[in-house]
């Protein structure tokens, strides 16, 4: 897929996926040529006639998943962003070949949709785009039921070892101190954790949207048709 041009898609004025074509399978999107009216990706349908590795079929299912969430967004505010984070120094990889390395390491469906939900915020500019990466990075490193276990909650005592393990290696948590003691002769430490920068960003943004999250994720595993 790294011919795949998405930045033609996200700077088109007719980028239409609906949610029916979500909620099909992949084969049936390639078949019946649904992608073939839509700017960037109907070189997709084209390589579908070539012959697709199941891979590739599992990045283009996730990759409509991110730019549906994105599609609402006014094309005018979409180039306008793209195009000051290209011309940036502060970044040396383009949005486009970026944005394909952060889909392509998302492991389920899920979270394409939740990247797709947090660039939109970066295109509306409610979001920065360095904070959008770094939580790309979490969201690429947890299991989806931990970060639905962080969204879920109304206050935070972390009691749980492994879920409290998977957040601190996704950076959502961080270490603020370690209270040592000495019992008979061994010492020991406790670790005292906190919300991050970026848990908190998470949070903010998608704590409220955890049950559309699920909800996509249990017909996902009920079709399984990718």
């Amino acid at each position: 897929m790294s011919n795949f041009d998405i930045e033609k898609t996200l700077n088109s004025d007719l980028m239409n996926i609906s949610k029916d074509v979500l909620e099909v399978g992949i084969d049936s999107i390639l078949e019946d040529g649904l992608l073939k009216d839509i700017p960037g990706l109907n070189i997709l349908s084209s390589l579908a006639k070539v012959g697709l590795n199941i891979k590739d079929r599992l990045f283009i299912k996730k990759l409509l998943h991110f730019l549906y969430e994105t599609q609402s967004i006014p094309l005018k505010e979409r180039r306008k962003t793209i195009q000051a984070i290209n011309d940036s120094d502060d970044f040396q990889t383009k949005v486009g070949e970026k944005l394909i390395f952060i889909i392509d390491k998302a492991d389920e469906a899920i979270k394409a949709k939740i990247l797709g939900q947090l660039f939109s915020l970066v295109l509306e500019e409610k979001l920065g785009y360095q904070m959008f990466l770094r939580c790309a990075e979490s969201i690429n490193k947890i299991f989806t039921t931990d970060l639905n276990w962080f969204l879920d909650k109304s206050h935070f005592e972390f009691n749980d070892r492994i879920e409290r393990e998977s957040l601190f290696n996704a950076g959502i948590l961080k270490i603020v101190s370690a209270d040592g003691a000495t019992t008979m002769g061994s010492s020991s430490f406790e670790l005292k954790y906190d919300i991050s920068e970026v848990g908190l960003c998470l949070y903010k943004y998608l704590g409220k949207s955890r049950m559309k999250l699920e909800s996509l994720t249990d017909r996902e595993n009920n079709k399984n048709k990718w």
